[in-house]
């Protein structure tokens, strides 16, 4: 059975290029983006100086009401810092793990800032959901100065590889001759692993340097290789709690003359989060003593505390409570600002930018939310006053506990958490940078998406998690966000992963009461487009057929005003993807005669160019290799390469297209008749 790349509407690693040179014999055969190989994104022979010292910690600061826990940060001292200045000789691990709202992140806050001066490399990763955590990790190979920062989409996969090879043997200078002298010393902190699997592959599982992770789940102190430490973190005990109340309160001076400040304490559970909103409510309601707070919850009572769904199933015992404290927070909340947080509780806890809260204020249906600037900054205000979030100026986002995201969607019936999600997604799909087929693969998109990434990913989560999803019919629109971020989880090496996100796009459309408008119709061809791609890049033959079939018949429904058939560039991609998956079912004679239709609709096109042909025109020559057709396949990969040459220079970098064609053979120079054109020599390679 022959397995060969071809090119479909695809992504591809651009600075892959780098390494290729069309003039001269490569020293070992090229090899598919899919085989994990992990090229450095700079020459390899150059020597460079690491960015070290490196502190990376793009999510969180440093909080200047942290209080106690000595004893903790001692202990996970005694397991991550050697005795003495030199490294340690091995992995060291260190667990934090207990119930939410019992300062786990916040410990590890304080340890990362200050041990930081004890290490070289000093890393904050978020580790909730496995592609907010890739992300995160890939951007390490760029502060580290393993890749440099331009204007390509960054492959994932490839980039989070280099950085754990870096892990494994983190020499301070690429390329010299290195002693154990030279070893950088690093600390990677893993916040919110409450699912241990989603570290899988994102562990460093060899060499030395030391790891923190926060985590709900126990058994998190003995999952990871290497030795099991950790602790099972336990509440502030009355005394230390009551001291950190005081310290929040000392500018209102209360009074405590009758020892109500400890009953006050003892009230809220020793959890540090509910200390710290509750001491903030205290000092916002003017309140002179605590005896005066609780003669006034004595009097007023509150609503009954209860225990998470599923929580305690979960993790046996630590179940954690929604605190007495979010519940006044939340009563005691404007409308405006309510509805503010009711919004930011869909959006990923760690980085809410707010440029969704504010340019798409205008998508929002609810009438209280706060769509002016000076009724947001009234409404951001008081949710600060409350301690239900902190502001990241630096980011421009803001950060709130999940904890408290936990509590107020708690607090949401059905109807208003399901108009709640039809705001926020619209919000997103508002501000996100939409592509469409023809502009696919367009990098000036970038920044905005890197922005916007992990809050798109949180919505799916939210969605998948609501209640009685199956009644529920989100905005359209939606379905058009999930496949245009799936395409982008595609584009940056995370083929698998997109599927879901097509899916679901693929099944809002099919219930949607508008299904057979255009706008609708074109978002669920783009679903099975997306599919057909996403199945040639994972090698799923069949799906890559069915699913491009039915992309070809949803697409033969439309006509001209005049009744004709439609033929745009659509219909010429179509054809593409139709050919690509008969060639991967080795149905050679098939794959050709769509080849060609698609060159053939792609020059009737008003504003056809010759790099159109970047799709088709490669597969074309490599089915014709395939068949041992060798002269023809040479003329046709020759006449794209020069194509490519012409428009954006030899040895391109920029354009996907020739990236994507050039991966699955290498350019020699036939020695024997240097006067003949280039010989292209086609390697058969895994669909990438």
């Amino acid at each position: 059975m022959h397995n060969i790349d071809l090119v479909g509407n695809h992504p591809w690693v651009a600075n892959d290029l780098e390494a290729l040179n069309l003039d001269r014999a490569p020293e070992s055969q090229a090899e598919s983006p899919t085989a994990m190989s992990v090229p450095e994104g700079r020459p390899s022979g150059t020597r460079r100086i690491l960015n070290l010292p490196l502190l990376s910690h793009r999510a969180v600061e440093r909080n200047p009401e942290f209080f106690g826990r000595d004893d903790v940060i001692c202990l996970i001292d005694n397991h991550l810092l050697s005795e003495s200045d030199a490294s340690p000789s091995s992995l060291s691990t260190f667990a934090l793990c207990g119930m939410g709202g019992l300062g786990k992140t916040q410990i590890a806050i304080e340890y990362l800032f200050s041990r930081a001066k004890y290490f070289d490399t000093v890393v904050w990763l978020p580790a909730d959901d496995k592609t907010i955590l890739a992300q995160n990790m890939a951007r390490i190979a760029i502060d580290l100065g393993l890749e440099s920062e331009d204007d390509r989409i960054q492959n994932l996969v490839l980039s989070c590889e280099r950085v754990l090879k870096w892990l494994a043997n983190p020499i301070k200078v690429l390329n010299e001759p290195s002693d154990a002298g030279d070893k950088a010393r690093w600390l990677m902190v893993f916040d919110n692993a409450d699912d241990l699997k989603t570290l899988d592959g994102y562990w460093p599982t060899e060499g030395i340097g030391s790891v923190l992770v926060t985590s709900r789940d126990p058994k998190a102190k003995n999952h990871f290789q290497g030795p099991r430490n950790g602790l099972d973190l336990h509440p502030l005990s009355i005394e230390d709690g009551a001291r950190f109340m005081e310290q929040l309160t000392q500018e209102q001076s209360l009074s405590n003359h009758d020892n109500s400040l400890q009953s006050v304490s003892e009230l809220l559970g020793g959890l540090p989060l509910a200390i710290a909103q509750m001491a903030h409510i205290m000092v916002d309601l003017r309140l002179t003593s605590y005896r005066e707070f609780l003669d006034f919850y004595n009097r007023e009572g509150a609503r009954t505390l209860y225990t998470m769904e599923g929580e305690e199933q979960r993790f046996g015992d630590l179940g954690y409570n929604r605190t007495l404290a979010t519940v006044w927070a939340l009563d005691r909340l404007a409308p405006g600002a309510l509805a503010l947080f009711r919004i930011i509780s869909l959006l990923d806890p760690d980085r809410i930018p707010e440029m969704i809260l504010k340019e798409g204020s205008s998508s929002v249906q609810d009438p209280n939310y706060p769509t002016d600037g000076r009724r947001y900054l009234k409404a951001r205000a008081q949710l600060i006053k409350s301690s239900l979030i902190t502001v990241n100026d630096k980011q421009q986002s803001l950060i709130v506990h999940r904890v408290v995201q936990d509590g107020i969607r708690a607090e949401m019936d059905k109807d208003i958490f399901q108009n709640t999600f039809r705001d926020a997604s619209m919000m997103v799909v508002k501000v996100w940078p939409f592509q469409t087929l023809q502009k696919r693969h367009d990098l000036a998109r970038k920044e905005t998406c890197e922005k916007l990434y992990t809050s798109v990913i949180r919505l799916k989560r939210v969605f998948d998690d609501l209640p009685e999803r199956s009644k529920f019919q989100p905005h359209d629109n939606f379905a058009h966000l999930l496949n245009d971020f799936g395409w982008y989880l595609l584009e940056k090496g995370f083929v698998q992963e997109s599927k879901a996100y097509y899916r679901i796009a693929q099944r809002i459309c099919e219930n949607s009461p508008d299904r057979d408008t255009e706008e609708v119709s074109l978002t669920l061809r783009m679903a099975h487009n997306n599919q057909t791609t996403a199945a040639a890049e994972t090698n799923a033959r069949g799906d890559c057929l069915h699913h491009s079939l039915i992309w070809m018949e949803m697409f033969q429904k439309r006509k001209t005003p005049d009744g004709k058939p439609l033929r745009d560039y659509e219909l010429a991609i179509v054809y593409n993807e139709i050919g690509v998956a008969y060639g991967m079912n080795e149905q050679w004679s098939l794959a050709e005669d769509y080849f060609l239709k698609s060159i053939e609709v792609m020059k009737e096109q008003d504003d056809y160019e010759d790099t159109n042909l970047g799709w088709p025109e490669p597969n074309l020559g490599l089915i014709y290799w395939i068949q041992g057709r060798y002269d023809e396949a040479e003329t046709v990969l020759n006449e794209i390469l020069d194509v490519f040459a012409l428009a954006f220079g030899v040895d391109d970098i920029k354009s996907f297209k020739y990236g994507h064609f050039l991966t699955p053979f290498d350019s020699v120079t036939d020695g024997k008749n240097p006067a003949r054109p280039r010989q292209l020599i086609v390697e058969p390679g895994p669909y990438g």
